[in-house]
């Protein structure tokens, strides 16, 4: 097998960026992505290599535009604010004899 020149994959993976969202969508596998991007001769990376790519992807966070698109109470789960109450209480004036 040959070995692609540096950041070759990189600008495979960007070509076909948008196909593999879309394939991803449709819930395609990312192995059945690979072999089908292959055999379209569209890349050349080994699977390992595109498979890192995905995962760097899967990583960045998500675009403004993309950040509206998500419902209101999964905005606030992504910030660490629970929709229920909380099972731990603070209590300002604690009773010091209930604690010792």
């Amino acid at each position: 097998m040959t070995r692609l020149k540096r950041f070759a994959g990189r600008v495979q993976f960007t070509a076909v960026k948008e196909e593999v969202q879309g394939l991803i969508q449709l819930g395609y596998g990312y192995k059945m992505i690979h072999e089908k991007l292959v055999a379209d001769g569209k890349i050349t990376m080994s699977y390992d290599t595109f498979y890192n790519y995905l995962r760097r992807k899967k990583q960045t966070q998500p675009t403004k535009e993309e950040d509206q698109k998500i419902h209101p109470s999964m905005q606030k789960r992504r910030l660490g604010v629970s929709n229920s109450e909380s099972i731990l209480k603070h209590d300002k004036n604690p009773d010091r004899n209930d604690v010792i």
